[in-house]
């Protein structure tokens, strides 16, 4: 990378001899979750029960999902957000990066209490 700004901080874990690029860094007021999260998203912490999420560890992608009660006994699941970044594990929330665009549907949802996050593959 050229021009690197002084201080600047890796959002991502990278292996010895691999090529950085601009979008791999950021600024050196960036710290915690907020150096991980790519441009154009938000961060939002999803309440993390024993037994409700998968293992997960900062740069995991997850799906954000809603589960809604449809009728009788058959809720219904929506995707929130795809792929999105895990920045931040602790022992009561997952703090997930979510497109900008993505953000308020996700925090309605939270708000009903109804969101799931599903660990995403390759």
């Amino acid at each position: 990378v050229e021009d690197l700004e002084p201080g600047a901080v890796l959002r991502a874990d990278v292996v010895a001899g691999e090529v950085l690029v601009a979008d791999r860094l950021a600024g050196a007021d960036a710290t915690g979750p907020e150096a991980r999260m790519p441009p154009g998203t938000r961060a939002v912490a999803v309440p993390a029960e024993p037994g409700t999420v998968p293992p997960l560890s900062p740069g995991d992608h997850v799906d954000v999902l809603a589960v809604v009660a449809g009728e009788a006994s058959s809720p219904r699941g929506y995707v929130l957000a795809e792929r999105a970044l895990v920045v931040g594990v602790e022992e009561a929330a997952v703090t997930v990066a979510v497109p900008a665009r993505d953000a308020p549907r996700v925090a309605a949802a939270l708000a009903a209490g109804a969101v799931v996050l599903a660990l995403a593959g390759p």
